[in-house]
């Protein structure tokens, strides 16, 4: 590998150091941004997901337990039990 010097900096270092960062950035807006996206992914047993009615967020990280046709989704929260809801209503985390 080659180190690029331009006077006092190496251009190899700087670009390591930004990466991680940037990586990092990356996970955290795509994390924020599926706070307010609805996603139209059947939802899955496991999945972990948002409950976002009318555009802002009222339970985040839930966890998908069972899905039914007639009833929704039933999403267990990490705080405050479990509800039915229905599936256009959640956002999918990433």
């Amino acid at each position: 590998m080659v180190h690029r010097t331009i006077g006092n900096y190496n251009l190899l270092n700087d670009l390591e150091t930004t990466a991680r960062p940037i990586s990092n950035m990356k996970y955290i807006i795509s994390s924020l941004l599926s706070l307010f996206q609805s996603n139209e992914v059947q939802p899955q047993p496991g999945l972990r997901v948002n409950y976002a009615p009318y555009g802002h967020v009222e339970k985040c990280d839930g966890t998908v337990v069972a899905c039914d046709h007639a009833r929704g989704v039933l999403v267990a929260w990490p705080r405050g039990g479990a509800d039915w809801l229905p599936k256009h209503l959640l956002s999918v985390i990433h």
